[in-house]
């Protein structure tokens, strides 16, 4: 989770092929009044939010019931509404916060072409940020590491989560 131009995607598909498992992308499930309102450089309120979510969570729940596999997914999941709401319908999922500078994020989507979220929107996903905590249980990861060291790192994470539960990943 983070907002736009941390590198969730990349990361989340890195994770996914590492682990074995699949990748799904939450933008890939706005509605088109939500891609709308996102083109016109305004952001979603709460309940386009909680819509989406709850698409994404159903989405999660067939990929993963269809494929047996682990699904990783990409998010931003701003705030701790967000992430109770994808709890509520996903049980205790593991959450990695791909954080940055405010700079540094602005440098990478001033380089992207052709993406949903424009970077018009950067200052107020940062205002909505309610970034989570290592006593939420989230893994916090600094952008500025290169994809694969962050990759290695919510791997590593993952596993050792699942040793101490007894399970296996992967």
């Amino acid at each position: 989770m983070g907002v736009s131009g941390t590198g969730k995607s990349t990361i989340a598909k890195g994770v996914a092929q590492a682990l074995g498992g699949r990748f799904l992308d939450a933008d890939d499930y706005h509605l088109p009044a939500n891609e709308a309102q996102i083109a016109s450089g305004k952001a979603l309120d709460d309940a386009m939010q909680s819509e989406w979510l709850d698409r994404v969570s159903y989405e999660v729940l067939r990929v993963g019931m269809l494929s047996r596999q682990r699904v990783i997914f990409a998010c931003s999941a701003l705030k701790h509404a967000y992430r109770d709401r994808l709890r509520s319908k996903l049980g205790k999922i593991p959450i990695v916060y791909l954080s940055g500078t405010r700079a540094l994020i602005k440098a990478r989507l001033a380089q992207r072409t052709d993406y949903l979220i424009p970077a018009t929107l950067l200052d107020s996903q940062l205002a909505d940020l309610e970034a989570p905590s290592e006593e939420e249980g989230a893994l916090i990861c600094d952008i500025a590491q290169p994809p694969e060291q962050i990759i290695a790192e919510i791997c590593r994470s993952l596993q050792d989560a699942a040793l101490s539960r007894g399970a296996k990943i992967g």
